[in-house]
């Protein structure tokens, strides 16, 4: 059974793009995924706050990277780290851990 079916959650996608003398989020577009608070261990190699940290799951196709912004709604979360468990038989995912803004 693969990971897929939990990967129900939006994500608007925005990355820093350098242009001239200045960075711009710009839109790269929309993903699925599947988010949950992270594990403490995390957030404490991370030095980031617990209530404001989440690990998020995505496909492995997807093009996500440290730095990005995720938006849910009102919600923004920047992502901090990522785990590549594309090599996992068949649940196949990206974990990222990210901080609500």
């Amino acid at each position: 059974m693969s990971i897929e079916r939990f990967l129900t959650q939006s994500f608007t996608q925005y990355r820093q793009v350098y242009t001239a003398n200045k960075s711009v989020d710009t839109l790269v577009g929309t993903l699925l995924g599947h988010i949950q608070q992270t594990q403490p261990e995390l957030v404490q190699e991370l030095g980031i706050t617990f209530t404001k940290a989440y690990s998020i799951w995505f496909a492995s196709d997807v093009d996500v990277r440290v730095g990005d912004t995720l938006v849910i709604g009102s919600d923004k979360y920047s992502v901090k780290a990522i785990q590549d468990n594309t090599f996992v038989s068949s649940n196949k995912h990206f974990e990222c851990v990210a901080e609500r803004k």
